[in-house]
């Protein structure tokens, strides 16, 4: 038995794009944790979310050559018994082979794309501590159902949801009957996020000038490879809490923010290291969530993004914080810009989207071209606990969907628990792990340069 919603805009796209590019339309999150965790534990908690949001239980299938259609399975929550359930959970166990095993297998699963036949699009590997102080965990979802937001909550869940669980012993008992407390009312289906898109009329003041230039520098990547040989690489850093401090303060009293204060530290690094000097593109996810009515929550499971593209100034004639306030200013315009637009097209099909990504195929073989730009995607602070009975979450870092050079660089970013988890990501080999390296290590460092 199913439930069938049609698919929106943003889910077609993610799904053209993991059909088109090796191991794109996938969100990537990786968190460590300590605390006398079990496979079957893990399970039964996943469980339970999958029975609290549709989008876990989901997959995309073809409703005709013009549309998609998400297939919620409702099986699963009229199993009677756990072993059942426990067999279609998406998680599996991994010994843990040194302190870079994670990195590799993260490098493979997400450049890993779910077959059609997928019953549901996300999977999570378990690299276990048989001490109990460092689990590693990869989650790995498809873009068409979630947005790093709710990947992010899905992985504090799963912790959090395990502490009463642990105290449970519930043998076979199917997990809807276990921890019906615990699983709640089901969250609705909701329609395609730009059918609940408010329109506000555009400020007439703004003249969003910087939106409509050509950009003069274009991004290229150092090298081409088929994209069944492409894989993304990721570097993983912390921001420590003294220097987050700094930098919050520093970026108040320049009348800016921590979000811009990265862009400008991230943009002027790139573009040295991919030696541009005018005026460049680049990208910026943005959390829809807040712009539909009825709002939608954090709680809400769901992909409620869309990512713009403006042109800033990495000319190096302005100062870091004026870099960075006029970032913010242009970014804030094609936001206004693109909300009195309604951010994404409701009426779409297959056709046009293949089209448009086509075109987008053609630049990135035209010269090694990067259309995209580098881009930074900053959930900003989570409010999320860190203890959960006697599990821990000591780290969590998220990186967005590679277009497999459609970016050349990529920045991901959370706050939680006091610290900055930041992932630096590129396509390799289309841009070398040397030069990630370099410029993450010159974005940190004007980063302590400017707190």
């Amino acid at each position: 038995m199913s439930k069938e919603f049609k698919a929106g805009f943003w889910p077609t796209t993610c799904k053209i794009y993991q059909d088109r590019f090796r191991g794109a339309g996938n969100i990537l999150t990786v968190f460590r944790a300590s605390g006398p965790l079990t496979l079957d534990l893990l399970k039964r908690s996943a469980a339970v979310l999958m029975l609290r949001h549709p989008m876990c239980r989901a997959n995309l299938e073809e409703l005709n050559k013009r549309y998609y259609f998400f297939n919620i399975d409702e099986a699963f929550s009229q199993m009677s018994s756990w072993s059942e359930q426990r067999d279609l959970v998406p998680i599996r166990e991994v010994s843990r082979e040194d302190d870079a095993h994670f990195e590799r297998l993260a490098e493979r699963d997400f450049a890993e794309n779910f077959p059609d036949d997928a019953r549901f699009l996300w999977r999570l590997t378990f690299i276990r501590d048989p001490d109990d102080r460092d689990h590693q965990f990869l989650h790995v979802m498809s873009h068409a159902v979630s947005d790093a937001l709710s990947t992010a909550t899905f992985c504090k869940q799963l912790l959090e949801l395990a502490a009463p669980l642990a105290e449970r012993d519930g043998g076979d008992t199917p997990i809807q009957t276990l921890a019906s407390d615990l699983v709640g009312e089901a969250f609705a289906f909701r329609p395609p996020v730009e059918t609940m898109i408010k329109k506000p009329e555009l400020d007439a003041s703004s003249t969003s000038a910087a939106v409509a230039e050509e950009a003069l520098g274009i991004w290229r990547s150092e090298g081409d490879a088929p994209l069944e040989e492409r894989f993304t690489y990721n570097i993983y850093e912390v921001v420590e809490e003294p220097l987050l401090r700094r930098l919050h303060q520093q970026a108040k009293s320049h009348g800016a923010t921590i979000h811009a204060g990265l862009t400008a530290a991230f943009l002027t690094a790139s573009a040295a290291k991919f030696g541009l000097n005018g005026t460049v593109p680049f990208s910026t996810p943005v959390n829809l969530r807040r712009h539909c009515e009825p709002e939608v929550g954090p709680e809400d499971f769901g992909c409620y993004v869309t990512v713009e593209q403006t042109h800033f100034d990495a000319s190096g004639k302005m100062s870091f914080w004026e870099l960075a306030k006029d970032c913010n200013k242009i970014l804030k315009e094609k936001i206004q810009v693109s909300a009195s637009a309604g951010f994404l097209p409701v009426r779409f099909n297959r056709s046009f989207i293949q089209e448009k990504i086509t075109n987008e195929l053609g630049e990135l073989n035209e010269d090694r071209r990067c259309p995209g730009g580098p881009g930074l995607s900053n959930l900003g602070l989570l409010p999320f606990e860190a203890t959960f009975g006697p599990f821990s979450l000591n780290e969590l870092y998220f990186t967005n969907s590679q277009v497999n050079g459609y970016y050349p660089v990529f920045l991901s970013v959370l706050t939680f628990s006091g610290r900055a988890f930041c992932v630096f990501s590129c396509a390799y080999p289309l841009l070398s792990k040397e030069t990630l390296r370099q410029i993450a290590d010159e974005t940190l460092k004007l980063v302590g340069k400017h707190a």
